[in-house]
């Protein structure tokens, strides 16, 4: 059976895309009228972004030009998470290379995408110690065809371990990027 793991959803006009993680995979489709018809559900990139965790994708568009990120282990025996993105720029018909947004290895949470104009920023939590955690974004002024070294914007209470799923939420807007934190 097929099962979706945090199905993200993001529009532009009357182009839509969705992403989710499957088991192992990052599982993309678009529309391109309004959302009244899909292309086939597919792995974004067959085994070559195969996660060996969770994936927890997220997606940001800007027409045709789409950016996606995820968590994932860079390797088999890792015992830590990256953090990914890959870019399209033909509605998701072909992607990049993956990228490694980490520069570290700590435990990352899922990451957040979120575009305007040419500009893509990814943000996420990393962790610190048992009890702190860093606020995280990178930026590509590109589209996703490169990417800023990740830069630590605020220290934060680290999430308990059933909340480690929990992502910051980031808005675009014309003139600046909004990151919001949610804590109990």
């Amino acid at each position: 059976g097929h099962y979706a793991i945090t199905p993200h959803v993001v529009g532009d006009g009357n182009r839509f895309y969705y992403v989710a993680g499957e088991s192992s995979y990052i599982m993309f489709t678009s529309s391109e009228d309004g959302a009244q018809s899909w292309t086939s559900l597919r792995s974004l990139g067959g085994d070559a972004f195969l996660e060996r965790a969770g994936t927890f994708p997220a997606v940001a568009a800007n027409g045709s030009d789409v950016v996606v990120v995820w968590r994932g282990r860079p390797s088999a025996t890792a015992t830590y998470l990256d953090v990914y993105a890959s870019r399209s720029s033909d509605g998701g018909a072909t992607w990049g290379n993956k990228v490694n947004l980490s520069t570290t290895s700590a435990y990352e949470t899922p990451a957040e995408v979120a575009s305007f104009g040419s500009t893509v920023v990814v943000t996420w939590y990393r962790g610190i110690n048992e009890t702190q955690s860093m606020l995280v974004a990178a930026r590509s002024t590109d589209l996703g065809l490169s990417w800023e070294v990740p830069v630590d914007i605020a220290l934060v209470p680290r999430p308990q371990y059933d909340e480690r799923n929990r992502r910051p939420v980031i808005l675009s807007r014309p003139d600046r990027f909004e990151i919001m934190m949610q804590f109990n």
